[in-house]
């Protein structure tokens, strides 16, 4: 086949005769993580989206019979869950837009990803994986270097879409920098493809809702060819024979919040006192971080009973 999009038109219903044999079986699946912005960069996040292919069903306005069959899972990591990142952008872990996250440990979140990716077939033969990311580099390097996932994850893995590279053979405009003879590809953001579309980016660096944003947007990316860069070409409509875009979410969104995606972890887990029994905005449990407590700084002193002295964000961490 000669393109990515080539590739995800033929899963979802434009069907191409040189499709390679492994799309009748394969499993179209979108990962994305989280860490920690400090040192050592921990795993704060997993994001897991998934799409069941309907290869036979032309797709409707907005592939909208396609995109109802995406179910999207987020998971924090228990032992990192309390870190928060405050970069410019920096996502809501607790505002998981596809359902309820659940709260795993990090071992459990690492077996998820490896049976994820790794899993047989109802003949008892691994499935074939497409596996779509945004910026799949930089993620699969944590993924082998702070996770300690390595190359046996990738085996069944048959290919990789990195929607970056996508908008770059589908030629779509905003992945261009500079016009005429200085214009230069640019790693287009996630917020920048979602937008494309007329969807909302508003809590983007959210791990379950990248990963549903990124395989919706790849979805949406491969439905018709896109002409040559032009500076007058202008992004998809909203409203395609009546039918809107955020119609469209929210109808995947709602399905999603009724779908169980993983049968592991917890919905309630305290970042303050590891409690099972109750959320951190509920928690009521008198804590104290021995090292803030001890130091010369007055404001660490202030915050000591806000935290436990193993979650100490000015103590050495573990990945």
């Amino acid at each position: 086949m000669r393109s990515d999009a080539a590739v995800l038109r033929h899963l979802t219903g434009r069907l191409d005769g040189a499709a390679p044999f492994y799309l009748a079986t394969c499993a179209v699946v979108c990962i994305d993580l989280e860490w920690w912005q400090e040192e050592p960069h921990s795993t704060t996040e997993v994001g897991i989206s998934e799409l069941t292919p309907l290869s036979t069903a032309f797709p409707l306005p907005h592939a909208a019979n396609h995109l109802e069959n995406v179910r999207v899972g987020h998971v924090r990591i228990k032992e990192h869950a309390h870190l928060l990142n405050k970069f410019d952008g920096a996502g809501n872990p607790n505002n998981f837009e596809f359902g309820r996250s659940k709260f795993v440990a990090l071992d459990d979140a690492k077996r998820l990803i490896h049976e994820t990716l790794n899993r047989r077939n109802v003949a008892g033969q691994y499935q074939p994986i497409i596996l779509i990311m945004h910026d799949h580099k930089s993620k699969l390097v944590h993924l082998k270097d702070v996770m300690g996932l390595g190359t046996s994850l990738m085996r069944n893995v048959v290919k990789i879409i990195d929607t970056q590279d996508l908008t770059l053979q589908e030629k779509l405009p905003i992945a261009y920098q500079g016009t005429g003879a200085a214009q230069k590809p640019k790693a287009i953001r996630l917020a920048d493809l979602v937008g494309w579309f007329n969807l909302p980016t508003d809590n983007l660096h959210t791990a379950g809702n990248d990963a549903g944003y990124t395989l919706i947007a790849a979805i949406l990316l491969a439905q018709k060819e896109q002409p040559p860069v032009t500076t007058s070409m202008q992004r998809p409509r909203a409203v395609i024979h009546g039918v809107n875009i955020i119609d469209v979410l929210q109808h995947v969104q709602n399905r999603n919040r009724f779908y169980t995606h993983f049968p592991w972890g917890s919905v309630i887990f305290c970042t303050k006192c590891d409690s099972p029994q109750h959320m951190r905005k509920n928690c009521f449990v008198q804590v104290n971080c021995k090292h803030c407590s001890a130091s010369a700084d007055l404001s660490r002193r202030i915050w000591a009973h806000t935290h436990k002295t193993e979650k100490c964000v000015f103590s050495p961490l573990k990945q």
